[in-house]
């Protein structure tokens, strides 16, 4: 018997659907002037910045039917936090290390 699986039907389907929206998020971030002065912090705090934001967004703009205190939340998180580290780390802080003089 086959059956068709729904983005409805399985969360890390839908999360990962949306991996080019998370790049574009990611770009725009890096591309648009910061509220702050990121010299004054870590490498590490910016990425965490930048996972942040990005997770933000798309919460609201893709999740926000989803109660973000849940498990199902939280593994869309870390799908987009592992994402991010393993796929931006080294342009975030080449980013960094270039807008702070740290090359």
């Amino acid at each position: 018997m086959k059956y068709l699986i729904t983005e409805e039907q399985n969360i890390k389907l839908k999360a990962l659907r949306r991996l080019e929206a998370v790049d574009e998020l990611v770009e725009l971030r890096l591309r648009n002037p910061f509220t702050f002065d990121i010299c004054h912090f870590s490498r590490e705090m910016l990425l965490d910045h930048v996972i942040e934001w990005v997770t933000e967004a798309m919460y609201y703009d893709y999740f926000s039917d989803i109660d973000d205190n849940t498990k199902e939340w939280h593994k869309i998180w870390n799908i987009y936090y592992e994402y991010i580290t393993i796929a931006y780390s080294k342009k975030i802080f080449d980013f960094y290390d270039k807008k702070c003089g740290k090359q």
